[in-house]
């Protein structure tokens, strides 16, 4: 994936209501990205569990029940889990489709302006 291809699935993301115009913004100016294959199920252990561990009525909580869901409920067997780091700082993580054409999910407990 290059970083046009990129700040195009941002911005579809974006309309379609999937993540916070915050992620498009981090996109302005230079920033790296790296991507790769995640199963769905191994991801969903995971959160589940610290689902289980995260107080409840907290927005960490309430952003880690939103991805259990997701994951749930996703057909897919496997996603692409893209980070991207822009040159000024921060940290946006994301879920795409396994071909990298369909941003799913905003993953927001990762976000850092």
């Amino acid at each position: 994936m290059d970083t046009n291809q990129l700040k195009q699935l941002v911005e579809s993301a974006v309309q379609s209501g999937v993540c916070s115009p915050t992620v498009q913004e981090s996109l302005q100016g230079q920033f790296s990205l790296d991507d790769g294959e995640v199963s769905r199920s191994s991801m969903l252990r995971i959160y589940e569990r610290r689902l289980s561990r995260v107080p409840e009525g907290s927005e960490l909580h309430g952003d880690t029940r939103h991805l259990v869901e997701f994951l749930r409920n996703s057909p897919l067997d496997t996603l692409r889990m893209i980070g991207v780091r822009p040159e000024r700082g921060g940290f946006q993580l994301l879920l795409a489709n396994p071909d990298g054409t369909v941003i799913l999910f905003w993953m927001k407990m990762f976000s850092q302006p």
